[in-house]
């Protein structure tokens, strides 16, 4: 579970471009999963071949609703209030409403006749659940206290600072 936690981290800072909000995200992912993983065991389901395919494709769907309120926030200005607040106008009706389709995609499976199918069905249900709780009523405070401000968290460091050359040295400065 961990190594699949690391690689959307890796994909979470190409695509945003910032350690901070990526590690951000990698830890409501984690949460998402714990609460996912426990919530099936205390229905009765053990760990079998199913159950361990579906938790490396729960990462997926836990990441969906935490990474679109991130992109948003990563490319708002203004303090964290500011951008947490942009963010939502802009996206949290689409992914509150991604989430209850979601949910309710995942309910015929619970009376699916194989327990695979239906098995499916909670791991569905559950990881939306608990993927929009944990984003709404976790991420999105935590992102109004701990969340990048300015440009914390990007490459900027990396970037090679380049001369401002005027207009008339053009000449000068490719030689």
């Amino acid at each position: 579970m961990m190594l699949s936690v690391l690689c959307a981290w890796v994909v979470l800072v190409f695509v945003t471009r910032n350690w901070w909000i990526s590690t951000m995200v990698a830890f409501i992912i984690v949460c998402i999963m714990v609460c996912v993983i426990a919530t099936v065991f205390c229905i009765g389901y053990v760990m079998d071949i199913f159950v361990s395919t579906f938790v490396a494709l729960t990462i997926g769907l836990a990441i969906d609703y935490s990474v679109h309120i991130a992109h948003f926030y990563v490319h708002s200005k203004g303090n964290r209030f500011e951008r947490t607040q942009y963010a939502l106008a802009e996206i949290a009706v689409s992914v509150l409403g991604g989430a209850i389709t979601t949910i309710f995609a995942g309910l015929p499976l619970f009376a699916a006749p194989t327990a695979t199918n239906s098995l499916f069905g909670f791991f569905i249900f559950f990881t939306s659940i608990w993927s929009a709780g944990l984003t709404f009523f976790l991420f999105v405070p935590a992102l109004m206290m701990f969340g990048p401000e300015g440009r914390q968290g990007t490459f900027d460091w990396l970037r090679k600072p380049t001369p401002k050359v005027a207009r008339g040295d053009k000449e000068e400065a490719q030689l």
